[in-house]
């Protein structure tokens, strides 16, 4: 699960290791960064499909990511709904119960099957940093752990990053000109 410090893991993401003696996992990462031009801004949100780090506060996140913007919409609709939280996420609001499904859970679940969870809003940071991964099973080539169980070798595949900048090509009036 690589990820950005400042952004929560997405565990649906992770990597499967197998077990392999005398072997090493090599996980391999490329830095991909996104810039975006201060012409960009004045375009609209749906235009542009990005949001700046001062236009959308997030409650629980200290930044704006958009898999944080994601956890919070969907957290809003979930205690929206039952006033309730999954135990793995800490919520200060002594109002909110550990969700534990109720008896008649069956019938409770048909009932909000048609509420829709819209997080439209959600668009990603117009500033970004990811990361691109490979990862590859390798024999390991130290004689000294021929007989033990394996390890994993993170590292940075390239010396460099890959940069992307978002830039407006062209305005209004020099496409009509």
């Amino acid at each position: 699960m690589i990820h950005h410090p400042k952004a929560p893991p997405e565990s649906g993401k992770s990597i499967y290791m197998p077990e392999k003696i005398a072997s090493t996992f090599a996980v391999k990462i490329s830095p991909v960064v996104t810039e975006c031009s201060p012409e960009v801004r004045g375009l609209d949100m749906s235009i542009r499909n990005c949001m700046f780090p001062d236009e959308h506060h997030i409650k629980y996140f200290k930044t704006y990511t958009l898999q944080g913007c994601l956890i919070e919409c969907r957290m809003n609709w979930l205690i929206s709904k039952c006033r309730c939280h999954p135990y793995f996420y800490d919520f200060e609001q002594a109002n909110l119960r550990v969700y534990n499904p109720p008896p008649g859970y069956q019938k409770l679940n048909s009932e909000n099957a048609s509420a829709v969870l819209n997080c439209s809003d959600c668009l990603p940071p117009c500033h970004d940093n990811t990361f691109l991964v490979d990862y590859d099973m390798v024999p390991d080539t130290d004689p000294t752990t021929k007989e033990s169980t394996g390890h994993i070798d993170v590292f940075y595949k390239e010396m460099g990053a890959i940069k992307y900048r978002r830039e407006r090509a062209f305005t209004l009036m020099q496409l009509i000109g």
